[in-house]
């Protein structure tokens, strides 16, 4: 009362009362307007980015060259080979290009491991197709803590935030699987905010060597080929242990001189 009484003494109380009015309908409004905004559901984001996949056509014979770059502690090695991938039967064939410096034990950088038209098994193969097609991207999105998936996926999927990941907007998500970790890879993905198109994944993936598994990491970024949505660069490590034995080994692979066959 004592501040709408010093407004009318300086000529301004209609006025200031109004504004004060209006100040305190704003504040009393935001709680409701906090509670409006939309929130990110990981599952949902993992839907459309399936039915992005799905949408963009694939070869049926593909053939490119990885150009692959290791490292050992203090020692590189390089290969240089073209892959024939055929996508109806996932065969492939190897010709070696170019090889310099000799690979680690148990380090085959030609065995075909990662194929560019892959997903890493983010969902099995025989899951149903959802029928949602992707909404217009939202310009703000907060930070969810966790949501678990439904039983069409197997993993527990949580949404951490919103990357830069080649100059786009992505939905960068965490996944935990709830069955076989080997059988299910993926732990990260990128998802363009507004395309819905897979722009990055990190996986958790095993070299068996005999009754060995060496367990590696793996992130791969998809772009453009073309008519096509592939795999362009693969970055691994790898710890090895054999006993009292043990060094790390690194490497990067670029693909390149992709020619497809409809």
């Amino acid at each position: 009362m004592r501040f709408f009484q010093l407004c009318r003494c300086r000529g301004r109380g209609r006025v200031a009362a109004l504004a004060f009015a209006g100040v305190l309908a704003t504040l009393t409004d935001l709680p409701q307007a906090a509670a409006q905004e939309p929130t990110v559901e990981p599952f949902k984001v993992i839907d459309h980015a399936l039915v992005r996949w799905r949408s963009r056509p694939r070869p049926a014979q593909l053939s490119y060259v990885v150009d692959f770059t290791g490292w050992t502690k203090d020692r590189s090695f390089r290969r240089l080979f073209r892959v024939e991938h055929s996508v109806a039967d996932q065969s492939t064939r190897v010709t070696i290009l170019q090889s310099d410096g000799p690979a680690p034990p148990f380090v085959q950088p030609e065995k075909a491991r990662l194929l560019p038209t892959e997903t890493f098994g983010f969902v099995p193969s025989d899951m149903a197709l959802p029928l949602a097609t992707p909404p217009p991207a939202a310009t703000t999105l907060p930070v969810i803590a966790a949501v678990h998936a439904t039983l069409r996926y197997p993993y527990d999927v949580s949404f951490v935030g919103i990357e830069k990941v080649a100059n786009r907007l992505a939905y960068h998500l965490q996944l935990e699987p709830r069955q076989t970790p080997d059988a299910f890879p993926l732990r990260q993905m990128w998802i363009d905010a507004s395309t819905f198109d897979v722009l990055q994944v990190e996986a958790q993936q095993f070299e068996h060597l005999g009754p060995i598994a060496v367990p590696y990491r793996l992130r791969a970024w998809y772009a453009e080929q073309g008519p096509y949505w592939l795999i362009a660069h693969a970055e691994a490590g790898a710890t090895i242990r054999a006993g009292f034995f043990s060094y790390r080994s690194t490497g990067d692979a670029d693909f390149e001189d992709f020619q497809y066959t409809p």
